[in-house]
């Protein structure tokens, strides 16, 4: 059934590339309004809403705004339209100044710095990557640092801002002696990212610390919105969006993903094809619910293995498109995310976390989790409170992406005391393994917590001793691993589990979700050391909505869903009912959109000030006596 469907694909999924458009000259006429200044520009042959809009820098919503008369998209040769001027700002530089007679007037110029891309310095200036290479033939896509960019005149860079409104009060919050940023937030009942997003210039780069003395801007949500939303920073009333009037106009959603229609015959390319299929056919079944609530849709499917990626950006369904699902692979979505940035439309990045040049996007949505979201809510469930457990930081000696990990974890715990463990000599006699046994009896609890420097390879008696030194019998030990890696993850949890049955020491486990992928450790140590993790992805079997599921996709396409049809349904099922009850700017409404998800929790946040948004929720299992099940957030 399935081999059939991929064929109906490669016939049906093709889209033409259209017309080159004209290229747009910019007006010199102007007319101010109050404070706001407008180009005056008449529309010619050949000139589309989407082009005029590139070429100014402005969005499409901003020119229906400055043009209330206009319906739709389509305008008409010689007809005049309000373009907002947005006062340009020079980006030339004192290294670049001396060469600034050389260059042709009426532009800027730009010094590309490490880690920039095209993509994120055409976003920088409100222009396309296009408009760049149209005046920078010479250039690479790929940038090195110091290249002088020329810039096309009269664009503005995209200076963040913070959108005070009258939902928001920032307090200053002066940073005491072994104050976190968890800690810190759980004052204010606010989102670690939330206290990020309004002190850029402490966590631009995300690798800075808190300094005592420090003063932060705490923002706090004043009516209407639960804990957990306060990051966005543009945030209707419960009231507004329920006053919004539901549109029974169709939506236009576009799937883009590689179903490889063009490879039926390939046993390999169809057997990775079929996951995308079943995010399809999941998706599908979300819309006949949406369908029975009375919204409307109409669902393009775009194989971008099979269609190239200029007919894709010229063809008529993105730019009709009022919501895109995809591309699911990186190198393809940045060029679609720009494009759909100009049309004003909102992009989801489906299943990896979207490229740093990429943040800056407003109308991008990144639907997992990343490693330090689900990081922050495993570590500040139950891990605050020192005096009733003895907390552990477990780290690889020598190990570059371990020791990165453990950074990231003491961001979110409440102290941290180095306990660098040396080699215990060659051999010790039983007497003084007894002698170090009743020490660690009668220790009590220090206020805080151990960090381990561990080193692998270790004789048993050896990691029994340096267990000794750091566990306490009395209370219970949580163990957090910072690890990835499945050899030393492996060694660590056999030791571990050894030692606590030698001991009788109580011990918790706290991991990473992708120990859950390792093949070489036994699934019953998990349950044996009470492991906790975050993830992203969880399913509950005896759940209604998932029974109903089931039994309708079972019904449809006679197979079992697997994870991806339930990701295609919940991400159509949420953002079609944003889309369905908020209209195309759904986003100021998002902490309403109350619906049954499947295996995913979404509460999307800005990963940037006035940027791209992140989920930054996930699911907190245990294994527990045999049995896998959620813990509670706290």
């Amino acid at each position: 059934m399935r081999h059939f469907f991929l064929l109906l694909l490669s016939a049906a999924l093709h889209i033409a590339p259209t017309a080159a458009q004209v290229q747009v000259e910019r007006s010199a006429k102007t007319v101010s309004e109050g404070e706001k200044t407008y180009y005056l520009h008449t529309v010619k042959k050949g000139e589309t809403m989407y082009s005029i809009c590139r070429a100014y820098g402005v969005s499409e919503a901003e020119m229906h705004q400055s043009n209330p008369i206009l319906n739709d998209e389509v305008i008409k040769v010689d007809q005049v339209l309000k373009v907002i001027a947005k006062a340009a700002t020079p980006a030339i530089t004192t290294a670049n100044a001396a060469n600034s007679n050389t260059r042709p007037a009426g532009r800027t110029y730009h010094i590309t710095k490490e880690g920039e891309t095209l993509y994120s310095i055409a976003r920088q200036y409100r222009i396309t990557v296009d408009d760049i290479l149209a005046v920078n033939p010479e250039v690479d896509k790929v940038l090195s640092v110091g290249v002088v960019l020329n810039i096309p005149a009269d664009t503005v860079p995209a200076t963040p801002s913070i959108n005070h409104n009258e939902h928001i009060k920032v307090v200053e919050h002066i940073v005491q002696r072994k104050e976190t940023l968890f800690s810190i937030s759980n004052i204010y009942e606010v989102d670690i990212n939330a206290i990020k997003l309004y002190n850029p210039r402490y966590f631009a780069t995300g690798k800075e610390r808190l300094k005592v003395g420090q003063a932060l801007n705490i923002p706090l949500m004043l009516s209407g919105v639960k804990k957990g939303t306060a990051t966005h920073t543009n945030i209707a009333t419960s009231k507004e969006c329920d006053n919004i009037q539901r549109n029974k106009t169709p939506f236009n959603v576009v799937l883009l993903a590689p179903f490889n229609a063009d490879q039926q015959d390939n046993p390999d390319e169809l057997h990775r094809s079929f996951r995308f299929l079943e995010m399809y056919e999941g998706a599908m079944l979300a819309l006949d619910e949406l369908r029975k609530q009375g919204a409307s849709f109409v669902l393009t499917v775009v194989d971008t293995k099979f269609t190239d990626l200029d007919a894709i950006l010229h063809g008529a369904a993105l730019s009709n498109a009022d919501l895109i699902i995809g591309p699911v692979y990186q190198e393809d979505f940045a060029p679609i995310a720009d494009f759909a940035l100009g049309k004003d439309t909102k992009i989801i990045s489906p299943l990896t976390p979207i490229d740093s040049s990429l943040l800056s996007y407003s109308n991008v949505y990144q639907i997992p989790s990343t490693f330090e979201q689900q990081a922050q809510k495993l570590l500040s469930s139950d891990l605050t409170d020192v005096q009733k457990s003895n907390i552990i930081l477990l780290s690889q000696i020598g190990n570059e992406d371990s020791r990165s990990i453990r950074n990231l974890y003491r961001q979110y715990l409440p102290h941290c005391d180095t306990f660098a463990y040396k080699n215990a000599p060659a051999s010790k006699d039983s007497a003084s393994l007894e002698q170090a046994k009743l020490q660690y009896e009668c220790r009590v609890n220090a206020p805080t917590v151990k960090q381990v420097l561990y080193r692998g390879g270790l004789q048993p008696r050896d990691n029994q001793e340096m267990f000794l030194e750091v566990f306490n019998p009395n209370v219970i030990n949580k163990v957090i691993v910072a690890s990835e890696d499945e050899p030393f993850v492996s060694e660590v949890l056999a030791n571990l589990k050894a030692f606590s049955d030698r001991y009788r020491c109580k011990i918790v486990v706290y991991g990473n979700n992708k120990w859950r992928k390792f093949e070489n450790i036994e699934l019953s140590i998990f349950y044996n050391l009470k492991l906790r993790l975050a993830t992203p992805y969880y399913t509950d079997y005896e759940a209604t909505p998932v029974i109903k599921f089931i039994e309708d996709y079972r019904k449809k396409y006679k197979t079992e869903p697997s994870q991806f049809a339930y990701q295609g349904h919940d991400i159509m099922l949420y953002f079609g009912t944003a889309l369905y009850q908020y209209g195309r700017s759904f986003e100021r409404c998002l902490p309403y959109v109350n619906v049954d998800l499947l295996q995913s929790k979404y509460n999307f946040v800005p990963l940037r000030l006035n940027g791209a948004y992140g989920n930054s929720d996930s699911f907190l299992i245990r294994y527990n006596s045999a049995m896998l099940e959620i813990f509670p957030y706290k």
